[in-house]
């Protein structure tokens, strides 16, 4: 009962004290509750824990559920953060956890597109339709403002500040960002809002900035349909989020600094920014072994 009443306090912790998002609590959360488990069926002590016991539950979970490595550091994650409260509640005075190493990830670079797929994808959206406006306006504030999907979808109009270029953003974990936008991205807005969202509302209202065809506000997978629609005709391959990372390496390469797109971007650890750096070398590399006689 003390384990499960641990459980419960430790996402409070990770609620109020963290302010991780919904998705992050959740998975820590139960990940939690099967190490919680794991000890009840051994008859664990909380403070018996050593690493070697720690260790040893990630090899059982690694081998009963033939977990990757990806999955494995966000049970070392989960692990570590609780073991972390445990010393703040004074349950525990040491962190087992950090006595072991994390598992070694290949991690995937993201695609980006180019400026010439850019300019392909932004040309292949018809614009004769009131729908062809929002689609536009919508990528081209993705694009400009390095948005996710769900950001753009929960997008409402009294976000939009187009007298001073920016964009109010509610991302993960409800952490709030001001974004300035570009002039094309205020130019084609400054459209659908007065030729495209009137008709797509109709006699409807609605306080979101972008709406579908049935005048309600557009969801995720409608914008994932329209994207798909668009890059099939522009012939290119990639994702709606293809477009925030576009915006990050783009930014990087015209001599954005790495603090500056971590917070257009919202990302809450500079970490996972620094992956932009890592494609950026990869192009000087590319770009050297292409000029230099000796490359």
């Amino acid at each position: 009962m003390f384990l499960d009443e641990l459980s419960e306090n430790f996402k409070e912790y990770l609620i109020g004290e963290l302010n991780l998002a919904g998705s992050t609590v959740d998975v820590y959360s139960r990940e939690i509750g099967q190490f919680v488990s794991y000890l009840e069926g051994r008859k664990i002590e909380i403070n018996e824990i050593s690493s070697l016991d720690v260790e040893s539950y990630i090899n059982y979970r690694t081998e009963k559920c033939h977990l990757s490595g990806k999955t494995v550091s966000r049970v070392m994650s989960s692990l570590r953060s609780f073991f972390k409260f445990l010393q703040m509640e004074d349950i525990r005075e040491d962190n087992p956890v950090k006595m072991l190493d994390m598992p070694k990830i290949h991690r995937n670079f993201p695609k980006v597109f180019n400026y010439s797929e850019m300019e392909i994808f932004f040309d292949s959206i018809t614009l004769k339709k009131p729908s062809g406006l929002r689609d536009r306006a919508m990528f081209e504030m993705i694009y400009s403002c390095g948005l996710r999907i769900s950001e753009v979808a929960d997008l409402k109009c009294s976000d939009i500040s187009a007298e001073d270029g920016v964009v109010r953003i509610f991302g993960k974990g409800s952490r709030e960002r001001l974004v300035p936008m570009g002039e094309i991205s205020l130019f084609w807005l400054g459209k659908y809002l007065e030729l495209g969202r009137p008709k797509l509302l109709k006699d409807k209202q609605s306080e979101y900035l972008f709406i579908n065809c049935f005048g309600d506000k557009i969801g995720r997978k409608g914008i994932w349909k329209k994207f798909k629609e668009i890059s099939k005709v522009a012939d290119i391959d990639g994702k709606v989020h293809t477009l925030r990372h576009s915006f990050a390496t783009h930014m990087l390469k015209n001599g954005a600094d790495l603090r500056s797109i971590q917070e257009m971007l919202g990302h809450s650890d500079i970490s996972t920014t620094q992956i932009y750096t890592h494609l950026d070398r990869r192009d000087l590399k590319k770009f050297y072994e292409e000029n230099h006689p000796g490359g």
